[in-house]
């Protein structure tokens, strides 16, 4: 009996004849006109255009808000939204959810609860869980900024049928604590169609010396449940935002407060860059503070490594935050929690993403300054609410082409 075929295309093909792998986009909704792919729950799920929505919302004003907890058995459930037509995945190799996520702080979800990617691949008669997203988890934190959520969809998780469809579903406690989900795209990975090599993704069943008069069962999609519904994921995979950098010792980079068009710091409705630096040529003690940008200068040049911000120049210190309030440069500790760092849930990146600055066991606290930015002021350990209201609670870091300082124009 031959082994059972691979789901990728062998690489063994002619270089006459290649085979080429296409990504293809199955569905896309922003909804901003309508649910579009989607039907929602006939109560605790619907289209709104949430205060501040257009500051937050990635793709828009309009998301769609899902709250309470909803029945996994329930092929309707209210507190969900789901494919209303099925979709035929049957040739793809893999497939793939990209999304983004809110729990407002005035509606937030308590910790412990969460919502959940599910699929069927009987038309939504059952539906199998793929990932869940939970409250309290490092990769999943309530700041009133939209989180980039992903999910890898592989075909030992769940047949890949003609009748697919996905559906999220809220799993909270009560109406008052809400989710809002916004920009679903749902692909996947197959072979080009132009490609000339034949290949099916489908595996056969049957020995290939023993040809059979009737086809496996396992080829042919049904309405019929392929296994028995879960509330439990048959493969527990963790959910998935983004690369973390700060796991990782990062390239120096210059970081500098977050700015968009209808800031007015101190008044001026130009930006000017604000940067973090170190005073007193980054000594032990030394201030961390904000100063014009200035791309020549190595004071504000840092590196990150697991948490820890250190300048570039003297990696055997740490920003340290131990009075809370003023933030200085401290011998860095392995045991210091004064000197680790989280980023929110886009986390630290030099790709232009804004992200915020938290103590680690403290997402309600973040580093900024008190109110409008000025030269030479110092950073400290501030209350987020007020940061967010003073508009100097992102940041955002460059690796290169670093910012020079001066002013720019929002009509530029």
């Amino acid at each position: 009996l031959s082994p059972l075929p691979s789901l990728m295309p062998s690489t063994s093909q002619s270089p006459s004849n290649p085979v080429k792998i296409e990504e293809n986009t199955i569905t896309f909704d922003d909804f901003e006109k309508g649910p579009g792919s989607y039907k929602t729950g006939p109560s605790d799920a619907k289209l709104i255009d949430p205060p501040g929505s257009e500051q937050h919302t990635p793709g828009g004003s309009t998301v769609i808000s899902i709250r309470n907890r909803g029945d996994a058995n329930e092929p309707d459930s209210k507190s969900s939204f789901y494919h209303k037509e099925d979709h035929d995945v049957s040739s793809y190799f893999d497939l793939h959810v990209q999304f983004y996520f809110l729990t407002p702080s005035d509606r937030e979800y308590k910790r412990g609860q969460s919502f959940i990617l599910e699929a069927s691949s009987n038309s939504g008669v059952y539906w199998t869980e793929l990932q869940r997203w939970t409250m309290g988890d490092d990769i999943f934190e309530n700041d009133d900024q939209f989180c980039e959520g992903n999910a890898v969809i592989e075909r030992s998780d769940i047949d890949f049928t003609e009748n697919f469809r996905l559906r999220f579903r809220s799993n909270a406690s009560n109406d008052k604590e809400r989710l809002y989900i916004d920009d679903v795209r749902f692909y996947g990975y197959r072979q080009d169609k132009t490609s000339n090599p034949s290949l099916s993704p489908l595996p056969s069943l049957k020995p290939s010396a023993i040809p059979s008069p009737n086809p496996s069962v396992s080829e042919y999609p049904t309405r019929h449940p392929t296994r028995q519904p879960t509330r439990k994921p048959t493969r527990t995979k963790k959910p998935t935002l983004v690369t973390r950098e700060t796991r990782k010792n990062s390239k120096p980079f210059q970081m500098k407060l977050w700015w968009k068009k209808g800031y007015r710091w101190q008044g001026n409705r130009l930006e000017t860059e604000w940067c973090m630096q170190c005073d007193d040529k980054c000594k032990e003690g030394a201030d961390v503070e904000i100063k014009k940008c200035n791309r020549s200068d190595s004071k504000q040049r840092w590196v990150m490594k697991d948490g820890k911000i250190m300048p570039h120049k003297k990696q055997d210190l740490c920003v340290d935050f131990r009075d809370r309030r003023h933030v200085t440069l401290k011998k860095c500790r392995n045991d210091s929690k004064t000197q680790e760092f989280d980023f929110g849930c886009n986390d630290f990146n030099t790709k232009g993403d804004r992200f915020k600055i938290h103590p680690q066991d403290d997402s309600k606290k973040c580093l900024t300054n008190p109110h409008h930015p000025r030269n030479n002021e110092q950073l400290e350990i501030y209350d987020c609410k007020k940061a967010d209201k003073h508009d100097t609670i992102f940041w955002e870091a460059r690796s290169k082409n670093f910012w020079k300082g001066h002013d720019i124009s929002t009509d530029n």
